[in-house]
């Protein structure tokens, strides 16, 4: 019954036409993600990818990507999960370069926002403080002069 549930799912993700491959396989591994699911769901998902040209560093981006909203306790699991099925496949594990230390930090004495003019305008309409580098909570570790 479960197994006719999953194909019935990724059935439903395959027929929308508007959708790559790739899209596809981001929709469902987001879901497995975001729905705690890291078992064999998650694994048919990542080799699915793989078997149409995605590789572990693609996903490992989306995991990034999608981390705030998921949750961090739910990407770290799925980091871990994704490191075995490398492991298990013999995929090799693909190197993360590490952000610059500027894009670590905001506050007075930030640097200005990597994010385009016209995104920072957008995302000031939605909410001015999506954009607002001036302050953050107390105590926050983003505070130059602060532990990480």
């Amino acid at each position: 019954m479960f197994a006719q549930m999953g194909i019935a799912t990724a059935e439903q993700a395959n027929a929308i036409p508007e959708l790559t491959e790739r899209e596809k396989v981001f929709l469902r591994v987001t879901a497995d993600v975001c729905q705690q699911c890291l078992g064999l769901p998650f694994e048919q998902d990542i080799r699915a990818g793989i078997e149409r040209g995605m590789s572990t560093a693609d996903i490992r981006a989306l995991l990034r990507l999608i981390s705030y909203d998921s949750g961090y306790h739910t990407a770290i699991s799925a980091f871990e999960r994704i490191a075995e099925i490398e492991a298990a496949l013999g995929v090799s594990r693909p190197d993360a370069e590490a952000l610059p230390d500027e894009l670590l930090f905001i506050g007075p004495d930030a640097p200005p926002s990597p994010l385009p003019d016209q995104v920072r305008t957008i995302l000031t309409k939605l909410d001015p403080r999506f954009t607002d580098t001036s302050t953050c909570s107390p105590g926050c570790a983003c505070r130059p002069g602060r532990a990480r």
